[in-house]
């Protein structure tokens, strides 16, 4: 497919070549974590500006002494970039303030979202583009609801699915573990504003190796990935903490593979009482049909098959929950599992799987943030 043409309400496109004399407006990344670094050198081998947020004052020495740059490790071989603008998110007493944003990656933690993007809610206005890339659901209507309550002056907001692997190294540098895909779609009452995301959109599916699928995904579609990777994300990441293991080795657990078809069960159950995925009257046909082969997705056997074939895939990945426990930090678990639970109560549909899965992983993670803040680690 070629890239639409550019329009007066859109910016120049990514090596455009009719739009040389016309800069390329920033694409800021809120959160550097590893999706944040891979995504950030995507789009700057695309010769993408980039502009990257720093939380805190002190990452500019850690920058300076990574050299300035993110390195992404694929197949054991380095790749540097280094043409980034830098910003810090809180500005000094007396500081101008900033311009407003136009276009926003999100890649903080979802527990983290409101927080993060607090400090910039006088840099985003209703032109302003917010693409969200994180596991988990739920943080996209805490940000609605505490931050932007107002739709008239609310941002517009694209959602997205990525199945890529990477893990950390050193600061600024990333190994890009397991190749996946990165899945956008528009949040549905915001799709009369579809051209305004054009830009963002065809920057990253442009960009090296993040195989981007930036057009055509239906609100259901994007709904199903969404659900799809939080199932497995559920079973994976939390028994990859209980059981203190790899990826690949929480089936070798007799205990951890009766767990996980609960998991999966409640989260069936769950998932198949959604009013989402519920067809109607008043739906066309190929509605219908398509709200069915999404429910198909979600029946035990399929979650299962799926769920054992990411592990396989990603058998020697250390989880993201995992790693975060290892470091003391909070856990995305009560957007995972805590997600399940929540909609289980609204719905009438028993999780108690789910709940004491939630509070196995809150309890190892603040046993072990306990002993590395006691020991100064």
């Amino acid at each position: 497919m070629s890239p639409p043409s550019s329009t007066p309400d859109s910016p120049p496109l990514p090596n455009d070549p009719s739009s040389c004399s016309q800069p390329s407006p920033p694409i800021h990344i809120l959160g550097l974590g590893n999706l944040g670094l891979l995504i950030a050198s995507s789009l700057s081998q695309n010769e993408v500006p980039v502009t990257l947020l720093f939380h805190r004052s002190s990452l500019l020495s850690t920058w300076e002494a990574c050299g300035r740059q993110i390195t992404i490790t694929r197949n054991s071989i380095p790749t540097t970039t280094s043409n980034y603008t830098i910003e810090l998110v809180h500005l000094s007493p007396g500081e101008e303030p900033l311009p407003p944003i136009q276009y926003l990656i999100i890649t903080t933690k979802a527990q983290h979202t409101v927080a993060a993007l607090e400090p910039l809610v006088e840099r985003l206005t209703s032109n302003t583009i917010i693409l969200f890339v994180q596991n988990g659901m739920g943080s996209l209507e805490q940000v609605t609801s505490q931050l932007f309550p107002d739709p008239s002056t609310r941002p517009t907001f694209l959602t997205s699915v990525t199945t890529h692997g990477a893990y950390a190294l050193s600061p600024f540098h990333t190994v890009h573990a397991s190749s996946g895909t990165l899945s956008v779609g528009l949040i549905p009452r915001l799709r009369n504003r579809r051209h305004l995301t054009i830009y963002l959109r065809e920057s990253l599916r442009t960009s090296p190796f993040l195989d981007a699928v930036t057009s055509g995904i239906s609100e259901n579609e994007i709904l199903a990935l969404q659900l799809q990777k939080l199932v497995i994300n559920s079973v994976i990441n939390p028994l990859t903490v209980i059981y203190n293991c790899l990826n690949g080795a929480i089936f070798s657990f007799p205990e951890a593979v009766s767990l996980s078809h609960s998991l999966i069960e409640e989260a069936s159950r769950v998932i198949l009482k959604l009013p989402q995925l519920q067809s109607s009257s008043q739906q066309s046909s190929k509605a219908k049909e398509e709200i069915e082969e999404i429910r198909k997705m979600f029946i035990p056997q399929a979650l299962e098959n799926k769920v054992k074939e990411i592990v396989e895939i990603t058998k020697d990945n250390n989880s993201s929950m995992k790693q975060d426990v290892g470091m003391g930090r909070e856990t995305e678990i009560q957007y995972i599992n805590g997600w399940v639970v929540r909609k289980g109560e609204e719905l009438g549909v028993q999780t108690e799987a789910n709940k004491r899965v939630v509070e196995a992983v809150t309890w190892r993670a603040k046993v072990v943030e306990k002993y590395t803040r006691d020991s100064g680690l």
